[in-house]
């Protein structure tokens, strides 16, 4: 690991926790028992960070990632409770055995290397449109998650295997989505290979990533109304949000984390977006994604995932952990504003002590 200087690195998966129901967090597309009723099959070993061991939870939250969470959200319970700030679907996944072979892409306009780079231009014009076109909701957010839940499993280089076009051609096509499979070929090729303004790399680059990260809080008397003004007076400045309803929560927080990675030294949490903000790639601003954010209340969200890392972390790395040096942050990756030559579809949550020192003692309940 480059420029890590540490004795001992964190490991990101843990063991199974017990079933139980927990509060899905805002932005956060799964809900409770949808993992079981979607009929995942087996996952291959997705690649772990340096230091992985078999080890107890910490006792400040339980983290672990997709293989093993398959019975931890079985549904039901006496005292459970959910708190959904937006309802959702979850995508269906199927396993592909035998992918077709590849169209030839570039067979058009060989013979003719003007005619050629005209039609290449069109055609990358075409999928930029596509791309901006592509359906809303949660349905196809959904299906695009699963997709890059799949390519990090596999690890993000799998872009340059001479199958990739075809195997994710053919989950496409399984998931029901065949029509659109060329289009999200070239889209998240593009995500996987695009260097991303946070971190001056690509995903293609990193190698110690986790996909799909559990993480469970235990939350006795957690106030909202307490968490919302926290997270408004650290995250996205005067930015104009909703309201969270003054209340409490009590039982289990559990999160979902699309993927949590070591890069020279520093730990990040990123969160994949399908929202559109707007008909092409200039509406990709920071501005307009961090207002998009605050309106979903994502900024919750990126709190709720740094503070699950930033624990993690402290308990693995103890005395070793230095939060300035070694915590990145959360990046919300807008994949429909990837071609923003400024952005490129991110938005990024910088880490901040205070805010997570005022995290920790919200859920202690340790507060006004």
């Amino acid at each position: 690991m480059a420029g890590g200087g540490c004795p001992e690195q964190p490991r990101l998966d843990q063991e199974q926790p017990p079933a139980r129901v927990g509060t899905g967090l805002p932005g956060d597309r799964r809900h409770p028992g949808a993992r079981q009723r979607a009929g995942r099959a087996p996952r291959p070993a997705a690649r772990r960070l340096p230091g992985h061991r078999p080890a107890h939870a910490p006792p400040t939250g339980r983290l672990h990632d997709a293989r093993s969470r398959r019975a931890a959200c079985a549904p039901g319970g006496a005292g459970a409770f959910r708190c959904r700030l937006r309802a959702q679907l979850v995508g269906r996944v199927v396993h592909v055995d035998h992918p077709p072979h590849p169209a030839d892409a570039d067979a058009r306009g060989r013979g003719d290397p003007v005619r050629g780079s005209a039609g290449a231009a069109r055609s990358a014009e075409g999928r930029r449109r596509a791309r901006h076109r592509f359906p809303r909701g949660s349905v196809p957010g959904n299906f695009l998650h699963e997709q890059l839940e799949w390519i990090g499993q596999e690890g993000f280089d799998i872009i340059h295997d001479p199958n990739f076009d075809a195997r994710l051609a053919q989950r496409c096509e399984r998931a029901g989505w065949g029509h659109r499979s060329e289009d999200t070929v070239a889209w998240l090729r593009t995500v996987v290979g695009t260097p991303l303004p946070p971190l001056g790399a690509r995903l293609s680059d990193i190698e110690n990533t986790v996909p799909e990260m559990e993480f469970w809080f235990p939350s006795d008397e957690l106030a909202l109304g307490a968490l919302d003004r926290l997270c408004r007076r650290r995250l996205l400045g005067n930015t104009p949000r909703p309201t969270l309803p003054e209340r409490a929560l009590h039982g289990m927080l559990k999160g979902f984390a699309d993927l949590v990675f070591e890069y020279e030294g520093r730990y990040w949490v990123l969160d994949y977006k399908s929202n559109a903000l707007g008909s092409g790639d200039a509406a990709y601003t920071k501005r307009a994604m961090e207002e998009g954010m605050a309106g979903h209340r994502y900024d919750i969200q990126g709190a709720i995932y740094m503070l699950a890392l930033h624990r993690l972390l402290k308990s693995r790395l103890g005395d070793a952990y230095d939060p300035a040096q070694q915590l990145g942050g959360a990046i919300f990756l807008f994949l429909r504003g990837i071609a923003n030559p400024a952005t490129h579809g991110c938005c990024l949550l910088e880490p901040d002590i205070e805010l997570l020192d005022g995290l920790d003692q919200l859920l202690a309940h340790d507060h006004p």
